[in-house]
Protein backbone atom coordinates (compact mmCIF):
# COMPACT_ATOMS: atom_id res chain seq x y z
CA UNK A 1 0.00 0.00 0.00
CA UNK A 2 1.40 3.40 -0.98
CA UNK A 3 2.33 5.68 1.90
CA UNK A 4 -0.11 8.48 2.63
CA UNK A 5 1.15 12.04 2.76
CA UNK A 6 -0.12 14.75 5.09
CA UNK A 7 -2.11 16.33 2.26
CA UNK A 8 -3.80 13.03 1.51
CA UNK A 9 -5.13 12.84 5.07
CA UNK A 10 -7.10 16.06 4.61
CA UNK A 11 -10.74 15.23 3.74
CA UNK A 12 -12.58 17.18 1.11
CA UNK A 13 -15.96 16.01 2.41
CA UNK A 14 -16.79 14.67 5.83
CA UNK A 15 -20.28 13.25 5.35
CA UNK A 16 -20.51 10.61 2.63
CA UNK A 17 -23.91 11.99 1.64
CA UNK A 18 -22.16 15.14 0.41
CA UNK A 19 -20.86 13.27 -2.66
CA UNK A 20 -24.14 13.89 -4.41
CA UNK A 21 -23.79 17.66 -4.14
CA UNK A 22 -22.61 19.77 -7.09
CA UNK A 23 -18.93 20.64 -7.50
CA UNK A 24 -19.31 24.17 -6.15
CA UNK A 25 -20.29 22.76 -2.74
CA UNK A 26 -16.59 22.11 -2.03
CA UNK A 27 -16.21 25.87 -1.62
CA UNK A 28 -18.31 25.72 1.55
CA UNK A 29 -15.81 23.52 3.41
CA UNK A 30 -15.03 25.46 6.62
CA UNK A 31 -11.52 26.71 7.17
CA UNK A 32 -11.91 27.46 10.88
CA UNK A 33 -10.39 24.86 13.24
CA UNK A 34 -13.29 25.33 15.70
CA UNK A 35 -15.79 24.08 13.12
CA UNK A 36 -13.77 20.92 12.49
CA UNK A 37 -13.46 20.37 16.25
CA UNK A 38 -17.26 20.49 16.60
CA UNK A 39 -17.66 18.07 13.70
CA UNK A 40 -15.08 15.70 15.20
CA UNK A 41 -16.91 15.72 18.56
CA UNK A 42 -20.27 15.03 16.88
CA UNK A 43 -18.94 12.42 14.44
CA UNK A 44 -21.02 9.28 14.14
CA UNK A 45 -18.07 6.99 13.49
CA UNK A 46 -14.39 6.75 14.28
CA UNK A 47 -13.42 7.19 10.63
CA UNK A 48 -15.51 10.36 10.32
CA UNK A 49 -14.08 11.72 13.57
CA UNK A 50 -10.54 11.06 12.40
CA UNK A 51 -11.23 12.79 9.08
CA UNK A 52 -12.45 15.91 10.88
CA UNK A 53 -9.57 15.76 13.33
CA UNK A 54 -7.03 15.47 10.53
CA UNK A 55 -8.37 18.67 9.01
CA UNK A 56 -8.28 20.40 12.41
CA UNK A 57 -4.65 19.40 13.02
CA UNK A 58 -3.71 20.50 9.51
CA UNK A 59 -5.21 23.97 10.06
CA UNK A 60 -4.04 24.45 13.66
CA UNK A 61 -1.50 21.89 14.95
CA UNK A 62 -1.17 23.75 18.27
CA UNK A 63 -4.87 23.74 19.12
CA UNK A 64 -5.05 22.45 22.75
CA UNK A 65 -8.51 20.90 22.37
CA UNK A 66 -7.44 19.31 19.10
CA UNK A 67 -4.38 17.78 20.74
CA UNK A 68 -6.43 16.28 23.58
CA UNK A 69 -8.96 14.86 21.15
CA UNK A 70 -6.16 13.51 18.95
CA UNK A 71 -4.72 11.49 21.82
CA UNK A 72 -8.21 10.24 22.71
CA UNK A 73 -8.83 9.14 19.12
CA UNK A 74 -5.38 7.59 18.97
CA UNK A 75 -6.17 5.50 22.03
CA UNK A 76 -9.45 4.35 20.46
CA UNK A 77 -7.59 3.45 17.30
CA UNK A 78 -5.05 1.41 19.27
CA UNK A 79 -7.81 -0.34 21.19
CA UNK A 80 -9.27 -1.56 17.90
CA UNK A 81 -5.91 -2.65 16.51
CA UNK A 82 -2.69 -2.24 18.56
CA UNK A 83 -0.55 -1.36 15.57
CA UNK A 84 0.63 1.96 14.14
CA UNK A 85 2.64 2.58 11.03
CA UNK A 86 4.60 5.76 10.26
CA UNK A 87 3.57 7.37 6.96
CA UNK A 88 4.73 10.94 6.68
CA UNK A 89 5.63 14.09 8.62
CA UNK A 90 6.33 17.79 8.37
CA UNK A 91 7.58 20.33 10.93
CA UNK A 92 4.30 20.24 12.90
CA UNK A 93 2.62 16.85 12.29
CA UNK A 94 3.16 13.11 12.04
CA UNK A 95 0.92 10.91 9.91
CA UNK A 96 0.35 7.39 11.26
CA UNK A 97 -1.89 4.58 10.13
CA UNK A 98 -3.27 1.40 11.65
CA UNK A 99 -2.12 -0.53 8.60
CA UNK A 100 -5.50 -0.22 6.90
CA UNK A 101 -7.29 2.72 5.35
CA UNK A 102 -7.45 4.82 8.54
CA UNK A 103 -4.80 7.51 8.93
CA UNK A 104 -4.38 10.06 11.70
CA UNK A 105 -2.34 13.25 11.93
CA UNK A 106 -0.62 13.66 15.31
CA UNK A 107 0.79 17.06 16.35
CA UNK A 108 4.42 17.09 17.38
CA UNK A 109 5.02 18.04 21.01
CA UNK A 110 8.71 18.69 20.52
CA UNK A 111 9.92 21.97 19.09
CA UNK A 112 11.91 22.07 15.86
CA UNK A 113 15.61 22.40 16.78
CA UNK A 114 17.47 25.42 15.48
CA UNK A 115 20.24 24.83 12.99
CA UNK A 116 23.69 25.18 14.43
CA UNK A 117 25.74 27.16 13.83
CA UNK A 118 23.18 29.87 13.10
CA UNK A 119 23.72 31.67 9.82
CA UNK A 120 23.80 35.20 11.23
CA UNK A 121 25.51 37.87 9.16
CA UNK A 122 28.23 39.81 10.97
CA UNK A 123 27.24 43.52 10.94
CA UNK A 124 30.93 44.52 10.96
CA UNK A 125 31.83 42.50 7.86
CA UNK A 126 30.75 45.16 5.30
CA UNK A 127 32.97 47.72 7.10
CA UNK A 128 36.00 45.45 6.58
CA UNK A 129 35.24 45.35 2.84
CA UNK A 130 35.03 49.13 2.61
CA UNK A 131 38.28 49.39 4.60
CA UNK A 132 39.99 47.06 2.14
CA UNK A 133 38.88 49.25 -0.76
CA UNK A 134 40.12 52.28 1.17
CA UNK A 135 43.60 50.74 1.40
CA UNK A 136 43.60 50.07 -2.35
CA UNK A 137 42.35 53.60 -2.90
CA UNK A 138 45.67 55.01 -1.67
CA UNK A 139 47.27 54.07 -5.00
CA UNK A 140 45.70 56.82 -7.14
CA UNK A 141 46.94 59.66 -4.90
CA UNK A 142 44.53 58.70 -2.13
CA UNK A 143 41.43 59.64 -4.14
CA UNK A 144 39.76 56.28 -3.66
CA UNK A 145 40.44 56.37 0.07
CA UNK A 146 38.55 59.66 0.34
CA UNK A 147 35.46 57.76 -0.82
CA UNK A 148 35.78 54.32 0.78
CA UNK A 149 37.17 55.21 4.22
CA UNK A 150 34.10 57.33 5.15
CA UNK A 151 31.88 54.47 3.96
CA UNK A 152 33.68 52.11 6.35
CA UNK A 153 33.16 54.58 9.21
CA UNK A 154 29.48 54.95 8.30
CA UNK A 155 29.02 51.18 8.28
CA UNK A 156 30.55 50.91 11.76
CA UNK A 157 28.32 53.67 13.12
CA UNK A 158 25.23 51.94 11.68
CA UNK A 159 26.30 48.67 13.30
CA UNK A 160 26.59 50.40 16.68
CA UNK A 161 23.11 51.91 16.31
CA UNK A 162 21.24 48.90 14.91
CA UNK A 163 22.85 45.90 16.64
CA UNK A 164 24.03 44.87 20.06
CA UNK A 165 27.63 44.08 19.28
CA UNK A 166 29.52 41.63 21.45
CA UNK A 167 32.85 42.55 22.99
CA UNK A 168 34.91 41.11 20.12
CA UNK A 169 32.90 43.01 17.48
CA UNK A 170 33.19 46.21 19.50
CA UNK A 171 36.97 45.90 19.47
CA UNK A 172 36.94 45.26 15.71
CA UNK A 173 34.68 48.27 15.16
CA UNK A 174 37.01 50.57 17.10
CA UNK A 175 40.00 49.27 15.13
CA UNK A 176 38.18 49.98 11.88
CA UNK A 177 37.48 53.55 13.02
CA UNK A 178 41.14 54.09 13.94
CA UNK A 179 42.50 52.58 10.71
CA UNK A 180 39.95 54.46 8.59
CA UNK A 181 40.92 57.74 10.29
CA UNK A 182 44.62 57.10 9.64
CA UNK A 183 43.90 56.27 6.00
CA UNK A 184 41.90 59.45 5.63
CA UNK A 185 44.78 61.52 6.99
CA UNK A 186 47.19 59.84 4.57
CA UNK A 187 44.79 60.35 1.66
CA UNK A 188 44.43 64.06 2.50
CA UNK A 189 48.22 64.42 2.45
CA UNK A 190 48.53 62.55 -0.87
CA UNK A 191 45.72 64.55 -2.43
CA UNK A 192 47.28 67.80 -1.22
CA UNK A 193 50.63 66.83 -2.73
CA UNK A 194 48.89 65.93 -5.98
CA UNK A 195 47.21 69.33 -6.15
CA UNK A 196 50.52 71.13 -5.49
CA UNK A 197 52.20 69.05 -8.17
CA UNK A 198 49.48 69.88 -10.71
CA UNK A 199 49.71 73.57 -9.90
Amino acid sequence: MAAQSIQETQPRRVNPSHHSRPAHAAKTIPQKPEMWLKRALKAGSLAEGLACLNRLNYLDPRNPAGRRLTYKMLRRLLEREPYLEYKDENEALYVVSNGGNIALTVPKDRSVPERYPLNVANPIQPAFRWLGWAVLGLAPAGLGTLIFAPLAVLQVLQAFLRYRLDHADQIRAVLILIIASILLMISFILTFLLIIHLL
